[in-house]
């Protein structure tokens, strides 16, 4: 199954684990920790974490937790940044906000407050 052929519900938690795999790559390239000190530490074999990194391995959420404790880093800080919702949007989302901004633009055209489908909005000769 491709992506695109996925429902829409389902982008968003896609779309949240890319990001989520994104920033732990980020905040292990920036660690003062080696990827061989986190493996070792886990008792994981030798280029483990360059794997799950890499996608190699699937991402779960053993993995995040044990990377970033070897990090040192806050799982709650960690995944508020990662997930920070003014910085994306879904596709979901957006096609809620279109679908309130179509049924108010139908109920002000109902009242007679604005113009039918031929107004755009945008003027014309006849304003």
């Amino acid at each position: 199954m491709e992506p695109n052929d996925l429902p829409y519900s389902a982008m968003p938690a896609l779309e949240a684990a890319d990001r989520v795999l994104e920033a732990l790559r980020q905040q292990v390239k920036l660690a003062p920790v080696s990827q061989r000190a986190i493996e070792k530490r886990h008792g994981w074999n030798r280029g483990y974490v360059s794997q799950v990194l890499s996608g190699h391995i699937s991402l779960s959420l053993h993995h995040v937790l044990a990377i970033l404790d070897s990090l040192e880093l806050e799982a709650s800080t960690f995944f508020a940044e990662a997930l920070r919702s003014d910085s994306w949007s879904s596709v979901n989302e957006i096609q809620q906000r279109l679908a309130r901004y179509d049924a108010a633009f139908a109920e002000l055209e109902a009242k007679g407050l604005i113009g039918g489908s031929e107004d755009d909005g945008r003027g014309g000769d006849d304003h």
